[in-house]
């Protein structure tokens, strides 16, 4: 894989009422690998803010850290059939967010990479929804 990557995401959440929210974009990226974990590292402009948000994605055979930090701050760590918890910090105030990793996919080639996490996600001890989180990397033209 090359150090130069582009990157598609989408994350599908549903929530208690059937309501869901979809997300997807696609940006350029650096992907790397150290250690035996492999790293992408990459901006995401969201709207309402001027600064980007930094993002940097872990991942090894069986489990997956996202680091988002600027706007937002926060570490979100997936592991098959565990539940973590992640502090979401918003411009707006904490949330405390427990996540339930349901199941993790990652399938390597030399030119893509393909991680798939489904997972749930409640904050008090109550339900808010269930995701899936779909990451495509592939080398830039």
């Amino acid at each position: 894989m090359t150090k130069d990557v582009l990157i598609e995401f989408s994350s599908v959440q549903y929530g208690a009422e059937s309501v869901s929210s979809k997300t997807e974009y696609t940006v350029q990226g650096v992907y790397y690998e150290k250690n035996k974990k492999h790293y992408l590292l990459y901006d995401e402009v969201m709207e309402g803010f001027k600064e980007p948000v930094k993002n940097k994605v872990k991942f090894g055979k069986d489990n997956l850290e996202i680091i988002r930090s600027g706007p937002v701050n926060v570490r979100m760590f997936f592991e098959s059939g565990k539940k973590n918890v992640a502090n979401y910090n918003t411009p707006y105030g904490e949330i405390q967010l427990g996540i339930n990793t349901k199941k993790i996919i990652i399938s390597h080639s030399p030119d893509n990479i393909s991680i798939n996490v489904e997972y749930s996600i409640e904050s008090d001890g109550q339900p808010l929804s269930e995701c899936i989180i779909s990451i495509k990397i592939q080398p830039s033209i």
